[in-house]
């Protein structure tokens, strides 16, 4: 449970940076702001993965708190499961990225 609480220390400061990375609009702010929530949208799919994998009481309920608000305030479908939820998120950024910086490709690798 350690490396998910520093996981979700981690996502969290990443997120917290998003408000403000929003607010620079010149083309160089965008990629920043892009770049930024495409490694929180990894990070929050890996540790929804990893709560799921261990399966204790404790992590299914983490697991089920991180749907509800996807739900409630991220546009996730009911009927979409939380993968199809996360890929469909990172294709979307991924083509804002791609807009912003002709050939760029997406490398999971160069995010952490």
């Amino acid at each position: 449970m350690e490396q998910i609480s520093e996981a979700l220390r981690k996502c969290t400061e990443l997120r917290e940076r998003l408000p403000a990375l929003r607010q620079d609009t010149s083309d160089e702010g965008k990629i920043k702001y892009y770049s930024t929530m495409l490694e929180v949208l990894e990070r929050q799919h890996n540790m929804y993965s990893r709560l799921m994998f261990i399966g204790s009481e404790e992590t299914r309920e983490t697991a089920a708190e991180m749907q509800k608000v996807a739900e409630d305030h991220m546009k996730k479908p009911l009927d979409q499961s939380m993968n199809d939820f996360f890929k469909r998120l990172r294709s979307e950024v991924t083509w804002e990225l791609v807009r912003l910086v002709p050939g760029w490709k997406y490398n999971k690798d160069e995010l952490n």
